[in-house]
């Protein structure tokens, strides 16, 4: 089989354009093999327009997120990195590529992802799992598996593995939350603590506040945002994928 993927001697991963085109838009039109995808059925030339232009958005919302993506085979051969996958494998500390195909850096780690790639191509285009490798630090690096189409073949041979590493703090701006709800400085500055996990006391104590200044403040912010519970609006607030998103900074 061609390999479509190999480490350059400066180390970039180096890839064929049209696998980066292609498994670009297995990934972003074919992510479930019953769906009907409008692109598909347009002009080639169009086809191909469009095709870029959700790969290009995809990878910044990956990047946004700091997620690792990478696209293997089921034999493990590299069809697509972004840039932050490609930093990763070449750290090479968890994951790595030697001779285009993606490798476990220590060998006694192998059977956790082969095992994850053998199980997303045995069990449809459904198929989602999550697995852990340890760095040397310690921190574990989050590795989900998607398995997706190949081509017009329903048959999922080819998995998504989306990397985040558990060591990256995401940090919220919590200014973009103010001005959507129309907080006042403070109110902002109150709900960046409630989301950092900090108490009223706490918070007070730290803006050199009454408590029950605090307590006004909270309230305040209950009802320009429209909850009644501080367990509700940190929720709500980090759950929300598109809030999280616009909100999210992240740090290493």
């Amino acid at each position: 089989m061609e390999r479509t993927a190999s480490m350059s001697r400066n180390g970039e991963l180096e890839m064929d354009p049209t696998a980066r085109f292609t498994t670009g838009l297995l990934v972003h039109a074919k992510l479930d093999s019953d769906s009907n995808v409008a692109v598909s059925r347009t002009a080639p030339t169009r086809q191909t327009e469009i095709a870029a232009l959700i790969q290009v958005a995809m990878q910044r919302l990956l990047e946004a997120m700091s997620l690792d993506a990478i696209i293997v085979d089921a034999e493990m051969n590299v069809l697509f990195a972004n840039d932050l996958a490609q930093r990763t494998l070449r750290e090479a500390d968890v994951v790595t590529v030697t001779h285009g195909r993606l490798r476990p850096a220590d060998p006694s780690r192998g059977r956790a992802l082969y095992g994850l790639i053998a199980r997303m191509v045995d069990g449809g285009t459904a198929a989602t799992e999550c697995i852990a490798l340890l760095r040397p630090s310690g921190n574990p690096l989050y590795i989900l598996g998607r398995a997706i189409g190949g081509g017009i073949s329903a048959r999922p041979n080819r998995v998504l593995l989306l990397i985040r590493d558990s060591g990256l703090k995401p940090e919220l701006a919590t200014d973009d939350f103010g001005r959507l709800y129309k907080l006042t400085p403070a109110e902002t500055r109150l709900l960046d603590a409630i989301l950092h996990g900090r108490s009223l006391k706490d918070y007070s104590v730290a803006a050199r506040v009454t408590y029950n200044t605090a307590r006004t403040q909270l309230q305040s912010v209950f009802q320009k945002t429209g909850f009644g519970r501080q367990a509700e609006l940190v929720s709500a607030m980090l759950g929300d994928p598109l809030l999280h998103l616009a909100t999210l900074r992240s740090t290493s």
